[in-house]
């Protein structure tokens, strides 16, 4: 009986180590995940910051221009919200969203890479 305990419990110990080493790998992954997709989405929030123009009116519904930058960002949005966006700032915007879409759809990168689900 004493064979059969011991056996069970190396078995029991075995898997458990299997699953810790493997929350552990996921862990790190997911981690390493949340940085790329951040980065990614912060230097077009930068960009697109940098062509809006800066009064944080709240007019589009943000508290300021930076959160609209990174919402638009994020979900590549084109910019419609924004009543004191000039044409020039606008075009500027429309492009670094395209530019965006058109390598994500190109198929050379997968979108959760390198945008939030």
């Amino acid at each position: 009986m004493q064979n059969w305990l011991v056996i069970l419990c190396l078995i029991l110990g075995v898997f458990a180590f299997i699953v810790a080493v493997a929350a552990v790998m996921g862990f790190v992954i997911i981690k390493k995940g949340k940085k790329a997709k951040a980065r990614f989405i912060s230097e077009d929030s930068e960009k697109i910051a940098s062509a809006l123009p800066g009064k944080d009116c709240g007019s589009c519904g943000f508290p300021t221009c930076a959160a609209y930058a990174e919402h638009l960002a994020s979900t590549l949005s084109f910019p419609s919200a924004c009543p004191e966006l000039e044409k020039e700032a606008k075009e500027k915007i429309d492009a670094t969203v395209s530019a965006r879409r058109a390598l994500l759809l190109s198929g050379d990168v997968k979108r959760d890479r390198y945008y939030p689900d």
